[in-house]
C-alpha cells in the first residue's frame, strides 16, 4: 500500500502543472489517475491476501482429506477391527463362516495370537431308543431300600444333575430308590423346591427305569419307608480330598489332629466309625455313623457289603458324583446307557416350555442367532483382556452371520447378567477390576451384538428355571455361538444339535469361540 501511494504522489506531481492550463486536459489526467490508482489498489490487495487464501485453501483440502481418511479409517475399524489378528479380508472372514454351515466351527486364538478357523462334522448326541427297553417292567421291581443325600450335591445345575443320575445308577446295584432332591437356584440338596420345576419327572423316571437305573422317590414315599424312628439306618460321609477336607472339618467341628486321626483310620480298611457326624447331621435317629475313604471303593456292591450291610435306609452326608480325584471312584462300565446320555435326553416341564414360547413369540419372532457366553471360563485360564478381545471378535462374527443369513434378532445368554454365575469374584483374583467391570463387559456384549436377553416376568424367579428357559430358547436358534467352556454349555450344544439333527439344508451352524 505504501508503494502505491508513492506512485500516486509522483504521478500527481507530474500532471499537476497542466491542471491549471487546461481544464479538459486536467479531467483526462484525473481519470487516468483514478483508473491507475484503482488498478494499483486491486493489485496490492490481491497480492496481500494471495498467501493467506492459498493457506486457507490448502487447509481446506487437508481438512477434506482428513475427513475422508477418518471416514475410511472408521469404516475400516468397523469392518476390520479384529482383523489385526485375522490375516485376511472381510470377504475371506465371511467365506470362512459360510464354509461351516451345516456343521461345527471352532474359532480360536493361536499361540501367535492369530485367529484360526477349524471345521468338523456335527457331533450329534447319541440317539438312544428308550422304547426298546421295558420301563414298566423295570419300574415294577420293588426296591429293598432307599438312599438320600443330606447336605448338598456340591456344584451347580449340570454337574449336580449328572451326580444325581450317577447316584441313581449305583443305587440300582444296591436295590435302592433315590430321594428326589430339593432344588434352589441350580443347587441340589435336602430342602428346596420340587425337582419338577426343572424337569418332567414322569419322563425322568421312565428314562431312568428303561436305562436300568434306580428311580426317584418323592418325600412322602421316603418318609413313610425311612422314618427316623426306624433303626435300620446307616449314615456315611465320604472324606473327599482338596476342598472337601476343610468342608468336613468345619461341618464336624474337627481340628487338624482329630481329622487326621479319622482319615488315617479310614484309609486302612476304607472306612471307620465316625460319631463326629452327629455334629454335621443333626437328627434324632438311631443311625450308625461311618466315615469312608472314597478312593478305597470302586464298586458299589463292596460299599453295601462292608459298610452298609443291608441297612434299609442310607444317608450320604455330601455327594460329589463319580469320576475320581475329588469325587468318588465308582464306575459306570456296567451300564448300557451313560449318565450323560440320560441327562441330554431329559425334558423340561410344560411350564418352562410355555415360558420359552411366550418370550419367543413376543420378542424374537422368526429366525434368530443365539449366543451363550461363559466369560468366567475365559478369564480363569487367561485374563480379562482375552475376554474383551473375544467379545470384540464375537461382535464381528454376529455382524457377519446377520448378513449371511439375513437374520436380525440375536438372543444373548451370559454369566455376566443378573442371573449369571455367582462365582465371578473368585475368578477375578489377580485382575484389576471394580464393581462396574462385569457391568461394562455385559453392556459392551449387548450393544456390540444388538442382542436381547430373556427377562422373566418376576424378579424372584429361580435361577435354575431361568437357565433352562434360556436353554429351550437357544436350542431353537438358527445359529449358536458359544464363548468359553463348561458342562452347562456342553448340554446346551447337545440340545441345539438335536434340534438340527434332521435339517435338510445346511443353513445352521454351531460356532465355538475362545474355548482354549
Amino acid at each position: 500500500m505504501e508503494v502505491t501511494l508513492l506512485y500516486v504522489f509522483i504521478l500527481w506531481s507530474l500532471i499537476s502543472p497542466f491542471h491549471f492550463r487546461s481544464w479538459k486536459r486536467s479531467r483526462i489526467f484525473t481519470l487516468i489517475l483514478v483508473v491507475f490508482g484503482i488498478t494499483q489498489i486491486a493489485f496490492v490487495v490481491t497480492w496481500h491476501y494471495r498467501e493467506p487464501i492459498a493457506k486457507r485453501e490448502a487447509f481446506r483440502i487437508r481438512h477434506i482429506k482428513r475427513n475422508i481418511n477418518a471416514e475410511a479409517s472408521t469404516h475400516s475399524h468397523r469392518k476390520l477391527k479384529i482383523f489385526t489378528e485375522f490375516k485376511g479380508t472381510s470377504d475371506q472372514f465371511s467365506n470362512n463362516l459360510k464354509a461351516g454351515f451345516g456343521g461345527q466351527i471352532s474359532i480360536e486364538y493361536s499361540v501367535d495370537e492369530e485367529i484360526n478357523f477349524n471345521y468338523a462334522k456335527a457331533s450329534f448326541p447319541r440317539k438312544n431308543d428308550f422304547s426298546k427297553l421295558d420301563p414298566k417292567k423295570q419300574a415294577a421291581q420293588k426296591p429293598t431300600g432307599y438312599l438320600r443325600v443330606y447336605s448338598r450335591y456340591w456344584e451347580q445345575m449340570t454337574m449336580n444333575l449328572r451326580a444325581l443320575i450317577g447316584l441313581a445308577g449305583q443305587a440300582k446295584i444296591g436295590g435302592r430308590k433315590v430321594l428326589e432332591p430339593g432344588v434352589r437356584d441350580s443347587g441340589f440338596g435336602l430342602h428346596g423346591h420340587s425337582l419338577g420345576i426343572y424337569f418332567d419327572l414322569n419322563h425322568f423316571n421312565n428314562i431312568l427305569a428303561s436305562s436300568d437305573y434306580a428311580t426317584l422317590a418323592n418325600r412322602n414315599e421316603y418318609d413313610s419307608a425311612c422314618s427316623l424312628a426306624n433303626a435300620s439306618h446307616v449314615t456315611i460321609h465320604f472324606l473327599y480330598p482338596q476342598k472337601g477336607v476343610d468342608f468336613t472339618k468345619g461341618k464336624m467341628h474337627l481340628n487338624n489332629k482329630e481329622y487326621n486321626d479319622i482319615s488315617s483310620k479310614a484309609s486302612k480298611k476304607g472306612w471307620t466309625e465316625c460319631t463326629a457326624l452327629t455334629n454335621f447331621i443333626k437328627e434324632s435317629s438311631k443311625s450308625k455313623q461311618f466315615c469312608v475313604d472314597p478312593s478305597k471303593f470302586t464298586k458299589w456292591e463292596n460299599l453295601e457289603k462292608d459298610v452298609i450291610k443291608g441297612a434299609k435306609c442310607l444317608t450320604i452326608g455330601t455327594w460329589r458324583g463319580i469320576g475320581g480325584g475329588f469325587r468318588t471312584f465308582f464306575g459306570e462300565n456296567e451300564f448300557k446307557i451313560k449318565s450323560r446320555d440320560i441327562q441330554f435326553a431329559l425334558k423340561p416341564p410344560l411350564s418352562i416350555l410355555k415360558e420359552a414360547k411366550r418370550f419367543q413369540n413376543n420378542a424374537i419372532r422368526g429366525r434368530y442367532i443365539a449366543v451363550q457366553v461363559r466369560g468366567e471360563r475365559v478369564v480363569i485360564p487367561h485374563n480379562l483382556n482375552r475376554l474383551r478381545s473375544c467379545l470384540r471378535l464375537l461382535a464381528e462374527v454376529v455382524s457377519t452371520l446377520k448378513e449371511l443369513s439375513d437374520i436380525t434378532h440375536v438372543l444373548i445368554a451370559s454369566d455376566m447378567s443378573n442371573f449369571g454365575s455367582g462365582s465371578w469374584k473368585g475368578s477375578l483374583k489377580g485382575e484389576v477390576y471394580n464393581d462396574n467391570t462385569l457391568k461394562d463387559l455385559h453392556s459392551f456384549l449387548m450393544s456390540s451384538t444388538g442382542g436381547i436377553e430373556y427377562k422373566p416376568a418376576a424378579d424372584d424367579v429361580d435361577r435354575g428355571v431361568v437357565a433352562l428357559v434360556e436353554m429351550a430358547l437357544i436350542a431353537r436358534a438358527q445359529h449358536l455361538i458359544t464363548i468359553g467352556t463348561g458342562s452347562f454349555q456342553e448340554w446346551i450344544k447337545a440340545k441345539f444339535l438335536e434340534q438340527h439333527r434332521d435339517d435338510d439344508r445346511p443353513s445352521w451352524s454351531l460356532i465355538t469361540m475362545c474355548s482354549k
